[in-house]
């Protein structure tokens, strides 16, 4: 519906509501271009304890190929912030935001994960930033290679696993009477993810589609059942 808010006139959430859910979170990872001082990543802890973990980098060019990879262990401690300098995670001068343009950007879409420690790894927070513009170029589903397999859960939840072969970038979930617990997300090329749904939201119980703003109409997830 129309408005500033980020809950519709019936009580359902926005997409802004989930990118402000994200930004609002007890753990939350961001980036901010600093021009020529290149792009620096932001972690904010506002948890009661020191948080430990892994702050993974990726690069990609093309929407598909990666061009640099990284990683970097951190310990924040309770209701702190920390900054890390993209390249110095990365250990090399890369023009990240394309600052300097010697030349044609080396890379399209800066990746950050911060990851639990130990195996395996779950995602914490997740930041994406596109250096030369947001990829709005409708690509076919098949380019793209946006999936999804539903699986049922107790108390009527459900998990949709999300993968991608190419950048999907702003991944809707449209679910008749199940609410996604993350919604309106960016998946990294070869990227899975897991997401909760929960009985709720508009309509009544159906199929769920998978939709992207660089992809052109939808997908159906496909229902599985079981996970194993």
């Amino acid at each position: 519906g129309a408005g500033w808010g980020v809950l519709d006139d019936r009580g359902d959430p926005k997409p802004a509501f989930h990118h402000l859910r994200r930004a609002l979170a007890p753990v939350a990872l961001w980036t901010v271009d600093e021009g020529l001082g290149g792009v620096v990543a932001h972690v904010a802890n506002d948890g009661p304890s020191t948080l430990a973990a892994d702050l993974h980098l990726a690069l990609y060019r093309g929407g598909e190929q990666s061009v640099g990879e990284a990683q970097t262990a951190i310990d924040l401690s309770a209701h702190s912030q920390g900054e890390w300098d993209v390249e110095g995670i990365l250990g090399r001068f890369a023009d990240v935001g394309w600052a300097y343009r010697f030349g044609p950007p080396a890379q399209d879409a800066i990746v950050l994960r911060l990851l639990t420690r130990g195996h395996p790894a779950s995602l914490i927070a997740h930041a994406v930033r596109f250096p030369v513009g947001r990829p709005l170029a409708l690509e076919t589903p098949g380019d793209l290679g946006l999936e999804g397999s539903l699986f049922p859960g107790p108390d009527g939840n459900a998990e949709l696993h999300l993968r991608t072969r190419r950048l999907a970038y702003g991944v809707g979930i449209h679910a008749g009477g199940l609410e996604p617990q993350d919604n309106w997300l960016t998946l990294e090329p070869g990227a899975q993810r897991t997401v909760l749904l929960r009985p709720g939201g508009r309509g009544e119980a159906g199929s769920v589609e998978l939709g992207a703003l660089n992809m052109q109409g939808r997908v159906t997830a496909q229902f599985r059942a079981s996970a194993k």
